[in-house]
């Protein structure tokens, strides 16, 4: 099935020439403005970078070799993109349109965040989102314009969003499990959770620790005694009481060894299995990789020379529709051709290239013009890619 629906993203590439498909989530903004979207998804595909400055130079490729703009001229285009009317509305209909070409596995949400400077100005990028054959796809992003930790309300605020953004399509987050890093913790946030009836794994800090209580009235373990357990049997796993709730309590030998590394992982989850449970939080790395290639290793987002909030967030929109287009085309590079398979002495075997790097080199050679890229996405606005 999957790959008769491939056949047919392929062959309709060539036929669409309108972006009716693509305007049906963006009402508000015309479609001279949505082809100044698809104009920076190409131009930062063939210059590997978010610098708009450095964008400007692949436009005049982009649109065709009848295009003799100035360079500046180019370059005021595209700033004006970032001026638009409505960015909030734009910014949710690019939500909608990745729920549409995407449909993410049920199991997982992943959440964690991004943050570096320009110059005096903070970028912190807290964001969330799910899988799609193993590669993190984000489905909602905030610019939280701070140092340091999201709290409480901030996290409400991004998991209350994606449940509406899941509802407009017919989907629920109950049921899914979330992963996440230490910094997600804390009494009202898992309260939260469990009232969303999403079930959790997150990484436990030791002052959180000391909050839960043992339900049989016998003496708590110290986390040394923990550790001591853990070195004996690989893992080990105790009951614990929090808030009137019973949650497992799991720690585990970290497998990255080295001198800045915990030697131990302590986990908090609603679930019971403590080798599910670990397994489970593995997962939490995809959203790692996803970060690094949107940085050094793909596009270079801190170069981003935009300074407002909502900017910044309109601008990792585009970002993300620009790394779901190569994880798609990476996909169809798979199912036509299987990937060569390295495999270690640890006897885990992985592709010598990625789906992002390889659908990435491909897209770079299929996007000389813009008309290429709207071809591509109203491919699979018309035969969503599903898995099955």
């Amino acid at each position: 099935f999957v790959k008769s629906l491939i056949t047919k993203i392929t062959q309709t590439m060539t036929t669409l020439t309108d972006v009716d498909k693509i305007k049906q989530f963006f009402p508000k903004h015309t479609k001279r403005m949505l082809k100044v979207f698809v104009l920076i998804i190409n131009c930062i595909v063939q210059s590997r970078t978010v610098c708009l400055y450095k964008c400007r130079d692949k436009v005049p490729n982009a649109l065709g070799k009848k295009h003799k703009a100035k360079a500046n001229s180019n370059y005021v285009r595209i700033i004006r993109f970032f001026k638009m009317k409505f960015i909030t509305e734009f910014i949710a209909g690019i939500h909608q349109l990745i729920l549409n070409i995407v449909e993410i596995e049920t199991s997982y949400l992943i959440m964690d965040r991004s943050n570096w400077k320009i110059g005096i100005k903070n970028v912190n990028i807290l964001t969330i989102g799910g899988l799609l054959e193993g590669a993190f796809i984000p489905l909602h992003w905030l610019q939280l314009n701070k140092r340091g930790n999201s709290n409480y309300d901030e996290r409400i605020d991004l998991i209350d969003y994606l449940i509406g953004l899941f509802h407009l399509f017919g989907r629920s987050v109950e049921g899914m499990i979330l992963l996440a890093d230490r910094e997600f913790i804390g009494t009202d946030w898992i309260k939260y959770l469990c009232s969303q009836k999403l079930s959790f794994v997150i990484r436990l800090r030791e002052n959180m620790y000391a909050q839960l209580q043992t339900f049989n009235g016998k003496k708590k373990l110290s986390f040394k005694s923990l550790s001591k357990h853990a070195a004996t049997w690989g893992i080990y796993a105790v009951p614990m009481l929090f808030e009137d709730t019973i949650y497992t309590v799991v720690i585990v030998k970290n497998p990255k060894q080295g001198r800045n590394e915990d030697p131990y992982l302590y986990f908090i989850s609603d679930l019971k299995d403590a080798n599910a449970i670990a397994n489970h939080y593995l997962k939490r790395w995809k959203i790692e990789c996803c970060f690094k290639r949107l940085k050094k290793n793909g596009f270079n987002i801190e170069d981003i020379n935009l300074k407002t909030d909502i900017k910044i967030e309109l601008m990792m929109g585009v970002l993300v529709c620009t790394y779901i287009m190569a994880i798609l085309q990476g996909i169809i590079q798979t199912l036509n051709i299987p990937p060569k398979i390295k495999c270690y002495k640890n006897g885990k075997c992985y592709p010598v290239i990625s789906i992002f790097r390889r659908g990435y080199s491909e897209l770079q050679g299929l996007f000389t013009e813009i008309q290429k890229v709207i071809h591509f996405f109203a491919g699979f606005i018309e035969y969503k890619y599903q898995i099955v």
